[in-house]
């Protein structure tokens, strides 16, 4: 079975942007990633 990925925190920053952080509670990691506003409301309207 793969590995348990959680999203712990979305913000909009920069009034532009979105910061998501996510944890892998199987590797017991954190990752950061930024993706432009505009970006991810047209992939959530396509989901």
């Amino acid at each position: 079975m793969g590995d348990k990925i959680v999203i712990k925190d979305i913000r909009l920053i920069q009034g532009t942007k979105y910061q998501i952080d996510l944890c892998n509670e199987t590797k017991n990691e954190w990752y950061r990633t930024f993706i432009e506003k505009t970006e991810l409301e047209k992939m959530l309207n396509q989901a």
